[in-house]
């Protein structure tokens, strides 16, 4: 297929999806969303006014965090002059220019969370009528190629004129009384302001009781509840992302229990514990003689789900030829059987989900990039557990009375010294890791009275025996090097007695950002080289304590906090943290076009409030590991007192 076919393809799937709508707000937000999963954008946003001139209304967005926006926004008069002399600009770009700099202005504070968003104007008779903000794109395309710009500016004409064509108001849908709540939180532009986090949890929970398995009342949860929500109703598939042992199943879950295919089936398939030469049967079925041992008839997974969701879990571990199958079972809504002769309809909603970096994945050849195109059009991020704060003492208690009451036992509770140390936990087991630190602290022979910080120390060291590397266990020698890769010679140590004093620091502190810096070192900071050699180690045997992190994501992490950290120790001097880092001369260019990605999220906190502040940090820095934390906060709170400033 030509790339003139693709983009005809794309828009005439986006007329598809908008043409059976007949409101501003369904427009917007089913049309989003098409244009995300088109584009494999990370955030995104509709402006939209009326005939009158009035100010514009925020009828859609995705993407942006947790951080409050408004529901309506005044552009001043210039700011149609420069969308019409200019056309589609960056935010940043438009800063540069005296009429985008109003355009910035007058979006605060949703400027600020769309960050490098591109912005096309929706023109109709010469006037503004609207603007669609497009985030970042998310896998190998850049947004401000040519034919990507092009085709982003072609559908969002179409999304223009099937705004211009559809009434403002929103008319009562025959569904019922649930559905249809759904489907209002769905159409809602922004959380209601001045509400804190634990009063927008109250009442979501409230209103679906549904949320009762995900337990949780930090931030990131009501990011992933609200998230939830706004996709339930929408018929899009969607790609859970996240650690193992966070709960990517129960979100699915939730998906299926709040939508209006909450009355069919909901199949899970765990893609990876099925043999490949098994894996199709089970999605697709088979006749009876389709091969050895098909002494009958069966139904594949995506018939058993016909009529409600079918989630695929782990859907990186599938193999090519399987991908191909399923890539077009999802293009075509039907499914033929294996030595069957005819295919089969089927109205299934697909929900993925992995552990897995699929972008890398798709670099790497591993994964189809059609395939991942076609499963990523809604992501959902489910966070870590050391991700969501004291959340690890509220699923304590949660699972302490569970399993209490199952052995029939008296419940325990943490002292205060415990409650210090669970709480500076990584987890890296996640929610599943605490279960099991649960249940060994209800059966173990001495289980009796609160939990100390000796007892709940001696379950932690056995839990993260089993997982990874902690900061209160250090890495073998034989670790720290794998024979398998061979060292860089450039990133050869230091002179004797000159020892690198922020590598002498991180020795001590937290082992794996140490084991990264190494292995980044080793390759002169090329993260797809490092993450390349690391998959292959881990493919050939080398266990995970060998090789904790392997992803390129995960690297990018990791050497962003390290950063940080480095950028403290050296009182803010950004030169000397780069110095640090890269150890070797050739390596300083690389990592500091990287050190410059990293500080780009603080350029905007000098204009926010404090309160404002820790949140928007959050946001920016949401998949940084939690140890680095305090090391950004400190970072942000030394730029705004003038101890150091941005290049």
């Amino acid at each position: 297929m030509t790339e003139w076919d693709l983009h005809q393809e794309h828009q005439i799937e986006l007329a598809r999806q908008l043409l059976p709508l007949v409101t501003w707000h369904e427009v917007a937000r089913d049309g989003l969303l098409c244009i995300a999963g088109i584009q494999g954008i990370a955030s995104g946003a509709v402006l939209w006014r009326g005939d009158d001139g009035g100010p514009m209304q925020l009828l859609s967005h995705f993407g942006l965090g947790t951080g409050r926006v408004r529901p309506r926004y005044r552009l001043p008069a210039a700011v149609q002059s420069f969308f019409l002399e200019i056309g589609p600009v960056t935010l940043d770009g438009a800063r540069r220019r005296a009429g985008g700099r109003g355009l910035r202005r007058a979006l605060r504070p949703l400027d600020a969370q769309l960050g490098e968003a591109w912005a096309l104007p929706l023109l109709a008779e010469g006037r503004l009528r609207g603007i669609l903000f497009a985030g970042p794109s998310l896998v190998t395309q850049e947004l401000a190629a040519s034919e990507t710009l092009v085709s982003l500016v072609d559908l969002g004409d179409l999304l223009r004129l099937r705004l211009l064509g559809c009434s403002p108001d929103v008319p009562a849908r025959p569904a019922t009384k649930r559905v249809a709540a759904v489907a209002a939180a769905a159409q809602r532009a922004v959380p209601v302001a001045g509400r804190s986090v634990t009063a927008r949890l109250q009442g979501l929970r409230r209103r679906y009781p549904e949320m009762a398995e995900l337990v949780g009342e930090s931030p990131a949860m009501l990011v992933l509840l609200e998230e939830i929500v706004s996709l339930a109703d929408t018929s899009y598939t969607v790609l859970v992302e996240g650690e193992t042992g966070t709960g990517k199943e129960l979100a699915a879950q939730l998906l299926h229990r709040l939508s209006r295919r909450v009355t069919g089936p909901f199949e899970a398939v765990d893609c990876s514990s099925i043999p490949q030469e098994l894996i199709e049967s089970e999605l697709f079925g088979h006749v009876k003689g389709a091969f050895t041992g098909a002494s009958r008839d069966f139904r594949g997974a995506f018939e058993r789900a016909d009529g409600g969701t079918l989630l695929l879990d782990e859907i990186g571990d599938m193999d090519m030829r399987s991908q191909t199958r399923l890539l077009r079972v999802l293009q075509e809504g039907q499914v033929r059987r294996l030595g069957a002769d005819r295919p089969v309809p089927v109205d299934v909603r697909v929900v993925a989900a992995t552990n897995r970096d699929l972008v890398e994945m798709v670099r790497q050849g591993l994964f189809r990039e059609d395939l991942y195109y076609r499963i990523h059009v809604c992501p959902l991020r489910v966070p870590a557990l050391r991700e969501r704060g004291d959340d690890r003492l509220v699923l304590f208690a949660h699972f302490m009375a569970r399993h209490a009451d199952e052995l029939e036992r008296s419940g325990r509770r943490l002292s205060a010294a415990a409650r210090r140390r669970l709480r500076a936990e990584a987890f890296p087991g996640n929610v599943r890791q605490m279960e099991n630190v649960v249940r060994q602290l209800l059966v173990r022979r001495d289980a009796q009275g609160d939990v100390d910080e000796d007892e709940i120390e001696r379950v932690l060291l056995r839990a993260s025996s089993m997982t990874r590397p902690t900061s209160r266990a250090p890495l073998a020698a034989s670790e720290t090097q794998p024979a398998l890769e061979a060292p860089d010679p450039s990133a050869a140590s230091m002179p004797a007695g000159r020892e690198d004093p922020v590598h002498a620091r991180l020795s001590a502190g937290d082992e794996v950002g140490t084991w990264v810096l190494e292995r980044l070192r080793a390759h002169r900071f090329n993260l797809s080289a490092a993450a390349r050699s690391l998959a292959e180690q881990r493919r050939n045997g080398a266990s995970r304590d060998a090789i904790p992190v392997f992803d390129r994501g995960a690297l990018d992490y990791y050497l962003c906090g390290e950063f940080f950290r480095a950028l403290a120790a050296h009182a803010y001097d950004l030169d000397a943290a780069v110095q640090a880092l890269a150890v070797r001369a050739p390596a300083v260019p690389r990592v500091r076009r990287k050190v410059l990605s990293y500080v780009r999220p603080l350029r905007n906190l000098n204009r926010a409030r404090p309160p404002q502040v820790r949140l928007r940090l959050r946001q920016a820095y949401e998949r940084i590991p939690e140890e680095y934390q305090p090391e950004i906060d400190r970072a942000a709170q030394a730029l705004r007192k003038g101890r150091w400033r941005l290049p």
